[in-house]
């Protein structure tokens, strides 16, 4: 089996959002085969030294995130840029991974399905031109029967999240390539931005034929953060007081557990909040 990088971007003062970066390379650190590597590119290295055993940070100094953002200062390029960069590097399969996620179980299945050719994002959303959100119908309004990066805008057309991106060895520079290109000919054209660098990737990747969603194996909590990140950081302080080893941590937490804190309780109602004070 060949290696697996799995790959981060954080950058920016927010340590919630670094400490949710380490929670996750914790995660997958558990779960991913023996032969994974584990990359941050980040400005702020000093975020990153309790895991220094297990993962390597690279820098992200001004200069190259102004480059990265390309000429038409499209921040996410960053996103594309940060894989190609990783895909031209390190040996074997990559996997983006946004820094809210973590690891549900054995990532091993996931690891055979990259070397038979598969790859992956979280899971599909919508297609483009049914889509009902605002942003996204303008995008369809825009882009539809156009070509990006060489890829039609079609009927067929659909929207994956990003929250991972894993892409076998074989295809994830000439993948990348070619959403880095779908991204900068929308910028050139001015297609509403939001979410262009997810969509180029959903296109980049679809035009595979071998497109599977992996949320049974990676968590990705961007709609129900707040119990998470409370629970994040009173895992980091407990880490802290008991002076935890990076080994120790990762053999400690019970990581499908987690799961309840991915379920979105709903609000109680105005009217029920009135009551409960009269």
């Amino acid at each position: 089996m060949q290696p697996t990088t799995f790959l981060f971007l954080a950058f920016g003062t927010n340590t919630t959002n670094h400490a949710m970066a380490n929670f996750s390379i914790v995660s997958l650190k558990k779960f991913a085969p023996a032969n994974s590597t584990f990359i941050i590119y980040t400005d702020k290295p000093e975020y990153y030294q309790y895991l220094a055993a297990i993962a390597e940070t690279r820098i992200l100094d001004e200069a190259k995130l102004a480059d990265w953002q390309g000429k038409h200062k499209f921040l996410w390029r960053i996103k594309i840029m940060a894989m190609l960069d990783s895909a031209q590097k390190d040996p074997g399969h990559l996997v983006y991974v946004d820094t809210d996620t973590f690891a549900l179980g054995d990532l091993s299945p996931m690891i055979t399905k990259l070397e038979q050719g598969s790859c992956f994002m979280h899971v599909k959303e919508s297609l483009l031109s049914n889509d009902k959100a605002k942003n996204k119908k303008l995008m369809w309004q825009q882009a539809q029967n156009k070509k990006f990066g060489g890829m039609l805008v079609d009927q067929n057309s659909a929207m994956w999240n990003a929250g991972v991106v894993a892409i076998n060895a074989e295809n994830k520079t000439a993948l990348l390539t070619k959403a880095l290109m779908s991204t900068d000919e929308m910028c050139e054209q001015n297609v509403e931005r939001w979410l262009i660098e997810q969509f180029s990737l959903s296109q980049a990747l679809s035009s595979t034929g071998k497109i599977e969603r992996c949320d049974q194996w990676i968590a990705h909590y961007w709609g129900t953060k707040d119990l998470v990140i409370q629970n994040i950081h009173l895992l980091f302080s407990q880490t802290l007081l008991q002076k935890t080893s990076v080994a120790g941590l990762v053999n400690s937490i019970d990581f499908p557990a987690w799961k309840e804190f991915l379920i979105r309780k709903p609000k109680p109602s105005f009217l029920k909040k009135l009551f409960q004070q009269t």
